[in-house]
């Protein structure tokens, strides 16, 4: 027990991204089904979330829904705290706050943790609700939304034209010659 708690304090004291060591020991603790606290450093998630408020991360992902925030790291090891705005399936789209774009899908199971609990300047802040929660989430999903319904009628689109294709090809139209006059 002794040796977990100074993990536990071990993987509270670095910020993800400025030790490996500390990373390391961050995900293995959560790995384990052990809650850490980090501090913030980025504005992704301004203004539900601020430079040097400290969060703590649950990797239980049960009650993970539309709305949470999550923890999951990137293919070059940058570790983001951006909020779900839409699941299908397997995946989840993630997107920060204040950011005009999604980071993509990620698989469900790649996410690493949950946010249970904000403290800013000594306060606890309750981690889900508010009016900037719910205009991030309806911009999220709207903006998820476009985006899958343009990829539908794209592919609809490329459906028909093939269709086309193949029925003039079947048909032998647009390969008759001409007659010559005379």
């Amino acid at each position: 027990m002794k040796v977990l708690h100074r993990l536990r304090r071990a993987a509270t004291a670095p910020e993800p991204g400025v030790s490996e060591v500390g990373d390391a020991l961050a995900l293995e603790l959560l790995a384990r089904g052990e809650p850490i606290t980090i501090r913030v450093r980025g504005r992704s998630m301004w203004p539900f979330v601020r430079p040097g408020d400290r969060v703590v991360i649950s990797p239980d992902l049960a009650g993970l829904k539309v709305g949470g925030v999550a923890l999951w790291v990137d293919a070059g090891g940058g570790w983001r705290l951006h909020r779900v705005v839409a699941r299908l399936g397997p995946w989840v789209w993630l997107k920060g706050d204040a950011l005009p774009s999604f980071d993509g899908r990620v698989r469900r199971k790649a996410l690493s943790g949950q946010v249970v609990s904000i403290t800013r300047k000594g306060r606890t802040v309750a981690p889900g609700g508010g009016k900037a929660v719910l205009f991030s989430v309806a911009n999220g999903a709207a903006r998820f939304a476009l985006k899958h319904a343009a990829r539908q009628a794209k592919a609809r689109l490329a459906a028909r034209r093939k269709a086309r294709a193949a029925a003039v090809q079947a048909t032998g139209a647009g390969t008759t010659a001409v007659p010559k006059a005379g």
